[in-house]
């Protein structure tokens, strides 16, 4: 008698697969319809809504997504990913303010975190309110966090104009 093998695979993981497949396949309403599906059959499991709640959030389904990451939320208090993706959703409904609160918070929990650095950098890019003193302040700070993390500058190779690189 052959038995098939169990498997560790979470139960939603097929599924989340083929959602996946179906937004490859600009089937959005497809898309909708089994991330519902397994909101309702899994909305106790953190793991699951996370991984469905990005894919809403990479198709653009704002709404449904931050669903997921505040239930996230909700289930894990301490869930700095779901804070984080809760911030994109923010910044991508152009709440601008909120996401740089949700940020800044995630900053002070990891300062040297690059994403979430990166994140408040691309924000204030889309913030019509931000001056572009305070785009460029906080650009060159995180240039400097960026080279400090590198181990500090490097010396730069000496400048040679090119028509000297030619003939070189």
């Amino acid at each position: 008698m052959n038995q098939s093998p169990i498997s560790s695979e979470a139960p939603w993981k097929r599924k989340l697969a083929l959602a996946s497949a179906q937004a490859q396949a600009a089937d959005f309403a497809g898309v909708q319809n089994i991330c519902a599906q397994m909101v309702h059959d899994h909305g106790d499991d953190p793991t699951a809504l996370m991984d469905i709640g990005v894919l809403l959030l990479n198709v653009g389904f704002i709404s449904s997504a931050r669903h997921c990451f505040e239930r996230v939320m909700a289930l894990r208090p301490d869930d700095l990913r779901a804070k984080l993706n809760l911030a994109n959703c923010a910044r991508e409904f152009g709440q601008h303010k909120l996401a740089n609160d949700l940020y800044s918070e995630l900053q002070t929990q990891q300062p040297d975190n690059p994403v979430v650095r990166r994140n408040i950098l691309v924000n204030q890019q889309y913030n019509p309110a931000a001056a572009d003193t305070e785009r460029f302040t906080l650009a060159k700070s995180w240039g400097e966090w960026a080279i400090a993390q590198a181990g500090g500058s490097s010396a730069r190779p000496s400048f040679r104009q090119l028509g000297q690189i030619a003939t070189n």
